[in-house]
């Protein structure tokens, strides 16, 4: 009985070795169950004899052409096409007194077309197959004066009763077979995608460990550059050589922040703006230490951006602030900072104003107005700024919603 196994298939899936050994094993089932039925019509009823024939014939044709060349969606396709030919055949040529076999056969092709080709399919073979049906006692009353009538099975001939029970019990038993089957590969497709998910959420897991460790390590290099400047800063006499390597210092700590709040954060595509923004200032105003009272307002209608869009708002806030509190509070009491951001449909608005007296004049080019500037080219960005009262930069810069939320 080798002959009749079903050829192995190499490298294929295990839905696709289900779906041909269905196949296969179907039509070596209906070739002899066609085979035998044959035998029973044969001499005593022609119509259901070609029927058997025909049928017989598909099958080995099939069965033929899946050993050869071990593919079994061209069968399917064909199968689906031809069984609903051969059934509405069955249901307008042969005038059966019973039509329950009609529709355990379309029944069972239809869910054959299910599992082995898929849904769509399976629903196209049903409608047509039922709409078939349903039309089949009108258009044959008025059409081709035929009166379609039922009887019961008992008062048909022996070679009809014969024909009936073999169709209805092969037939009810191997719908159940295929309803097992839809069953289980329902269940395993399940498992398999549960499976799958299960690992996507570890490698996104273990990616994102993977990533705060590389923010939290990346943060503290940047903290220990800061430190090494600071500690190189303790051995230089030049006041000005200081203060540059202070601005140097509190650079490094602006970019080493963004870091911090990537390895803190939920979301590592993402950093809270306005978080971001309180946490720089207060660092800044701790580390100038001034004696001024200093408060900053934040108001932000951008809540979340990317780190490398952030990049350039952090230097550009770091140097704004910055030359807020080494130029603007001196000899005042309190002094105040204001940031605002609006979002519009194309571009983000940022206010930036403070009401200091500035001691030194607001044209100086030093290497912080410097990197104001290139950082709003790079943004293809563009500023105003005015100085009677205090002062107030405006900021223009298109909108991209792959930087920003």
């Amino acid at each position: 009985m080798n002959i009749l196994k079903a050829p192995i298939l190499e490298n294929a899936s295990s839905f696709t070795k289900n779906k041909f050994n269905l196949t296969w094993y179907t039509f070596i089932i209906y070739f002899f169950i066609s085979l035998l039925l044959t035998a029973v019509h044969f001499n005593n009823n022609p119509k259901n004899f070609i029927v058997s024939v025909v049928a017989m014939l598909f099958c080995g044709a099939c069965v033929s052409y899946l050993a050869f060349t071990k593919k079994h969606l061209l069968v399917s396709k064909i199968t689906a096409i031809v069984c609903t030919l051969i059934i509405q055949y069955t249901v307008y040529e042969l005038v059966n007194p019973d039509r329950t076999i009609d529709v355990i056969w379309f029944l069972i092709f239809s869910l054959f077309t299910f599992y082995t080709i898929n849904v769509k399919w399976g629903v196209m073979v049903l409608l047509v197959n039922f709409f078939g049906l349903a039309l089949q006692q009108p258009i044959l009353t008025k059409f081709a004066n035929i009166t379609v009538y039922t009887r019961p099975i008992t008062d048909a001939t022996y070679t009809d009763q014969l024909d009936y029970y073999l169709n209805f019990g092969f037939g009810v038993l191997y719908m159940t077979f295929l309803l097992v089957k839809l069953i289980n590969e329902h269940k395993l497709i399940n498992s398999e995608l549960e499976l799958k998910n299960k690992l996507v959420n570890d490698q996104n897991d273990e990616k994102t460990v993977m990533l705060k460790e590389i923010h939290h390590r990346v943060k503290n290099n940047l903290q220990i550059i800061s430190s090494l400047l600071r500690l190189q800063s303790r051995d230089i006499e030049d006041k000005k050589t200081v203060k540059q390597f202070e601005d140097a210092t509190n650079r490094v700590v602006a970019m080493s922040l963004i870091h911090d709040k990537m390895y803190l954060a939920k979301n590592l595509s993402k950093v809270n703006l306005h978080d971001y923004l309180t946490t720089l200032s207060s660092e800044l105003i701790a580390s100038y230490s001034t004696d001024t009272i200093v408060t900053i307002k934040i108001d932000t209608q951008l809540e979340l951006i990317t780190p490398k869009f952030l990049v350039s708002f952090a230097l550009i806030f770091n140097e704004l602030i910055t030359n807020s509190l080494k130029h603007g509070f001196k000899d005042q009491l309190h002094g105040e900072i204001e940031i605002k951001i609006i979002k519009s449909s194309s571009f983000l608005e940022i206010i930036y104003f403070d009401n200091g007296k500035w001691i030194t004049s607001h044209n100086d080019k030093s290497f912080g107005l410097e990197l104001i500037d290139t950082l709003t080219e790079q943004l293809d960005g563009v500023y105003t700024k005015e100085n009677s009262v205090g002062t107030l930069y405006n900021f223009k810069l298109p909108f991209n919603s792959e930087n920003i939320n």
